[in-house]
């Protein structure tokens, strides 16, 4: 079973905590392949798009597309879940209001895919997997430090309050 996440993209659906049920009947499920572009209909304006590095199935609610190119897979992945793709997903979604909006197969086809030559697609997605690999290291560590900063606040106030260090004298 596959999923498409906001900020993970295509991904196994055990991989992350998602409260979507899996249909017991999976006959309506549909078979994609690595480099095959997925969307969530109903949650393309919110960025529910990827190419999918994995072969499984998915919802057939999603919009899948094999593809009809020799594209880099990595370059588009960026592509199609980037804040301007993600703008024009909301555009040309439609609904009964805010929150609920569709994307249709044939309104999704109108969009433009800008595609530079095939050595800087590779170049572009490397030096954007490689800054976001920092980043998100940036990141982990940056939450390591919190939870230390918390786990020390607590045995802080614990110590104050068990008369363990004496506060009588601070200012």
């Amino acid at each position: 079973m596959l999923s498409v996440f906001r900020d993970y993209g295509v991904v196994a659906k055990d991989s992350r905590d998602n409260i979507n049920k899996t249909a017991e009947n999976r006959n309506i499920y549909q078979l994609v392949h690595p480099g095959w572009l997925v969307t969530n209909r109903m949650k393309a304006w919110q960025g529910s798009v990827g190419i999918s590095p994995l072969r499984g199935i998915v919802s057939g609610h999603y919009i899948c597309f094999a593809p009809l190119h020799s594209e880099d897979d990595a370059y588009l992945n960026w592509l199609f879940r980037s804040p301007r793709y993600t703008l024009g997903y909301g555009l040309i979604s439609r609904g009964v209001r805010i929150g609920q909006a569709e994307i249709d197969n044939d309104h999704y086809r109108v969009l433009p895919v800008v595609v530079p030559p095939l050595e800087e697609q590779r170049r572009i997605a490397a030096y954007l997997e490689e800054q976001t690999t920092k980043i998100d290291t940036l990141i982990a560590e940056t939450e390591r430090f919190v939870e230390l900063a918390r786990e020390r606040r607590a045995a802080l106030i614990t110590a104050a309050v068990t008369g363990q260090i004496d506060v009588r004298e601070v200012v």
